[in-house]
C-alpha cells in the first residue's frame, strides 16, 4: 500500500463543512432539564445576594455539579444522611433559602428519575448512569438512587453490601490503616502491629515485610494488594484504585452488565458479582525490575498488567508518568477481568481501541472534590493534536481497525510503505486522541458506541467493520469528524 493511500491529507479532511450531529430529542430534553435547574439555582443565588446572604449564594453555586464538554465529572456522596433543615438559630431568610434550595434540588432529581426508565429502555447505559449521578448529587438522601449505585442505609450511613458485612464483623475503615478490627485500633495507633497471632512493633513488622513473600496484604472491596513498601502506602493505593474502579464501573456499565443485569441495576438491585482484582506493589523501582527482569524492556515501564496472571504490577513512585501508568494498566485489568470469557487475546482486529481507552483513562484525576475524566489540557490529547497538524501523522480508521495486537506492536514495520520516521509512540498519541474523541466529540454522541464496540472486541464478536456498523458511518466520515475535533481543540487552545 502506498504512503499516499495510507494517510489522509489534512487539508482535504478539513475542507468543506463538518458532519452534522444527529438529532437526539431525548438528550435535548435531559440537557434542557439540567439547564432549567441551573437557571433556578442562579436565580436563588441572586436572591441571596440581594438579601445579604453572601455565604448562601456561594453555597448554592458551589453545590451545582460542574459541566464541561471536554470532561466527565463523577461526584462523591456523603456517607451520612444529609440534614435538610436550617440551623436552629437561623434567620427567617436563611430558613427560606434552605427550603427553596432543597425544593429546587429535589424537583430536579425527581424529573431525572422520571426519565431514567426511557434511558434504560433505549439501552443508553452511559446516559442513564450520568442522569443517576446528577440526580443523586442534587438529592443525596434519595434511597432509590442510592440503591442504584450500590449503597444501602446501614445505621444512618450509606454503605455498600461489602462494607456492611465488614462492619458487622467488627472492622472499621481506619484513615491510615484501612480495614482493621476496631478492637485493634488503639494498639495500631500506638505503633504496634498484629502479626501471625501476636503483637510486634511497627519497626519489626517493617523489617519482616520488606520481603515481598511475606509483604503486607491489603484487602479492599475489589482489590487485593500485596506490597513490601508499607501498610499505609498499600492502603492509599487500594483507596485510589477503588475510586478509579467506581468511576470505571459507572461509565462502562453496559460493558460488564448483561441486559437483565442492566435493568436490575436501575431497579435498585445491582449484582454483587463483581471482579476481585490482584495487584503487586513494589516499594521501589529496583525491586520491580529485579522481580520482572525476564522482560528486556522492564526498565522502560512504569507498571504492567499480566494477562495470564490477571494481575497488575506497580512500584511506588512520585513520578506523574508512573502514576498515569497505574490507571492505564488498571484499565486493561478491569476490561479483561470483568467479563466471564474475554476473547481479546485471539482477536484478529481492532486492538487499537483497547489502547485508546487505556490512554484516555490516564486522564483520571481529582478536581475540586470531583473525580474527572478527560480535559483538553491533557498531555496525551495535546500530543495527538501536535502529531496530526505539525508532523502530518495520521493512520486512517480503515487501516487502524485491521491491526491485531501483533501488527499494532510492530507498527510501523508492517511492510506496507509507512514512512521510516514513524514510530509506535506516534500511533499511541493518535489512538489516545481518538479515545478523547469518542468520549467527548459532539456532546459525547459516540460514548455509547464506544462502550458497545469495546464489549464486542473483548468478547471476540468483532469484525473489521464493527466500529463503522455501530457508529452508522463510513471510515472516511469518521476520519473527517476526528480531525475536525482536533482542529477545534487546536483553535480553542490559541
Amino acid at each position: 500500500m502506498s504512503r499516499h493511500r495510507l494517510f489522509i491529507l489534512l487539508v482535504l479532511i478539513l475542507s468543506g463543512t463538518g458532519a452534522s450531529v444527529a438529532a437526539d430529542p431525548f438528550l435535548k430534553v435531559v440537557n434542557q432539564t439540567a439547564e432549567d435547574y441551573r437557571t433556578k439555582a442562579e436565580s436563588l443565588a441572586q436572591w441571596c445576594e440581594k438579601n445579604g446572604l453572601m455565604e448562601e449564594a456561594r453555597t448554592t453555586r458551589n453545590q451545582l455539579l460542574p459541566s464541561a464538554v471536554d470532561k466527565i465529572y463523577f461526584p462523591t456522596f456523603p456517607k451520612s444522611i444529609v440534614s435538610t433543615n436550617p440551623p436552629e438559630n437561623a434567620s427567617e431568610l436563611v430558613k427560606k433559602w434552605t427550603a427553596d434550595w432543597w425544593k429546587i434540588r429535589k424537583d430536579y432529581a425527581k424529573k431525572l428519575q422520571e426519565m431514567l426508565g426511557k434511558a434504560v429502555r433505549q439501552n443508553r447505559g452511559v446516559l442513564a448512569m450520568q442522569m443517576t449521578l446528577a440526580a443523586l448529587h442534587a438529592d443525596p438522601n434519595n434511597e432509590t438512587l442510592r440503591n442504584i449505585v450500590g449503597l444501602k442505609n446501614h445505621k444512618n450511613q450509606w454503605r455498600t453490601v461489602w462494607e456492611i458485612r465488614k462492619l458487622k464483623q467488627g472492622y472499621v475503615n481506619h484513615e491510615t490503616f484501612g480495614w482493621i478490627l476496631e478492637k485493634h485500633v488503639s494498639r495500631y495507633e500506638n505503633g504496634e502491629r498484629f502479626y501471625q497471632g501476636k503483637w510486634i512493633t511497627a519497626v519489626r513488622e517493617q523489617e519482616i515485610r520488606s520481603d515481598l513473600k511475606v509483604g503486607w496484604k491489603i484487602e479492599s472491596e475489589h482489590y487485593t494488594i500485596v506490597t513490601n513498601h508499607s501498610l499505609e502506602a498499600g492502603v492509599q493505593l487500594s483507596r485510589d484504585l477503588e475510586d478509579f474502579y467506581r468511576a470505571w464501573r459507572q461509565l462502562f456499565i453496559r460493558f460488564y452488565a448483561s441486559s437483565d443485569e442492566f435493568s436490575a441495576i436501575f431497579q435498585g438491585h445491582p449484582s454483587e458479582k463483581t471482579p476481585h482484582l490482584k495487584v503487586v506493589y513494589y516499594r521501589n523501582q529496583d525491586d520491580y525490575i529485579k522481580d520482572n527482569g525476564d522482560d528486556p524492556q522492564i526498565e522502560m515501564t512504569g507498571g504492567f498488567f499480566d494477562l495470564e496472571k490477571e494481575c497488575c504490577f506497580f512500584f511506588k513512585s512520585d513520578n506523574i508518568e508512573v502514576q498515569r501508568t497505574v490507571y492505564h494498566e488498571a484499565t486493561h485489568q478491569l476490561f479483561t477481568c470483568s467479563l466471564n470469557q474475554p476473547a481479546l487475546s485471539s482477536g484478529k482486529w481492532n486492538f487499537w481501541v483497547t489502547e485508546a481507552i487505556a490512554v484516555y483513562m490516564e486522564s483520571y484525576h481529582k478536581e475540586n472534590g470531583y473525580y474527572v475524566l478527560g480535559g483538553n489540557d491533557q498531555e496525551r490529547l495535546k500530543m495527538a493534536v501536535y502529531r496530526a497538524f505539525e508532523t502530518e501523522f495520521y493512520v486512517p480508521f480503515e487501516n487502524l481497525v485491521q491491526l491485531d495486537i501483533v501488527k499494532f506492536q510492530r507498527f510501523p514495520r508492517l511492510g506496507i510503505g509507512l514512512p521510516e520516521d514513524w514510530t509506535l509512540s506516534m500511533l499511541y498519541s493518535q489512538v489516545g486522541g481518538m479515545g478523547h474523541f469518542f468520549m467527548h466529540a459532539a456532546e459525547g454522541k459516540y460514548r455509547e458506541v464506544l462502550v458497545e464496540y469495546l464489549r464486542d472486541v473483548y468478547m471476540g464478536y468483532d469484525t473489521s467493520d464493527t466500529l463503522f456498523e455501530l457508529a452508522q458511518t463510513s471510515p472516511q466520515a469518521l476520519d473527517k469528524e476526528y480531525v475536525e475535533y482536533l482542529a477545534d481543540i487546536c483553535k480553542k487552545g490559541k
